[in-house]
């Protein structure tokens, strides 16, 4: 089974999904990661090119680390996604990946999601679902929120990543790049995985929300 993993920025796989995709590559499942931007933004004082690399480099060491089988790199200008998946037909691409990959499911970001560019690609996800592949499950990961927000109603996916943890934090640890926004996000990653964990009387778990 094949596991298409849509990722912002390099990092939001790691950070939104780490667990959940070192559990699936350990259960034998191919999970390829599509990252849309190099994340340059991040680092407004250095050349975006080689900020570019970096993290694309970083991206490749997290992702051997949880087992992703491929990683798809769109190059599109950070902070900007919503502009440029018109002007450069992201989604015609999207939907040649779905095709070449045909995966059982597929993981984007929460369409409530604070960072406007994880919304751009929720909303071009539910697009190319809409138009192509109805019948493809959908399903949300958060980077930002503290828990899911809306879509309560919605049906979700749990998974137990307690085994997995230690690996997604190696996985996140692998962008030193970004030790800044890592050590901001320490507090938000360990309280949702606990608080999901508790819920569903596990140490620690990765919720999703079924896409509306």
């Amino acid at each position: 089974m094949t596991i298409l993993v849509l990722a912002p920025h390099p990092d939001d796989e790691s950070i939104g999904m780490g667990g959940t995709i070192a559990t699936l590559a350990e259960q034998g499942e191919r999970v390829v990661v599509v990252v849309f931007s190099g994340g340059e933004a991040t680092h407004v004082w250095q050349k975006q090119e080689a900020i570019r690399t970096t993290r694309q480099r970083e991206c490749l060491k997290a992702s051997k680390i949880l087992g992703v089988a491929d990683v798809v790199f769109f190059e599109l200008a950070d902070m900007s996604l919503a502009n440029e998946i018109v002007e450069r037909d992201v989604e015609s691409q999207l939907k040649e990946i779905i095709e070449l990959e045909k995966p059982e499911m597929v993981f984007t970001c929460a369409i409530d999601d604070v960072y406007p560019d994880h919304r751009a690609v929720a909303r071009l996800s539910f697009a190319v679902k809409d138009k192509y592949f109805p019948d493809l499950p959908v399903w949300m990961y958060t980077v930002w929120n503290p828990l899911h927000i809306t879509h309560r109603e919605q049906p979700r996916m749990v998974v137990d990543v307690t085994k997995t943890f230690p690996l997604k934090w190696r996985a996140i640890q692998a962008y030193q790049s970004q030790k800044l926004s890592t050590f901001q996000l320490i507090p938000t990653v360990i309280l949702r995985g606990f608080i999901h964990g508790l819920r569903h009387r596990v140490n620690m778990a990765e919720v999703f929300v079924k896409a509306p």
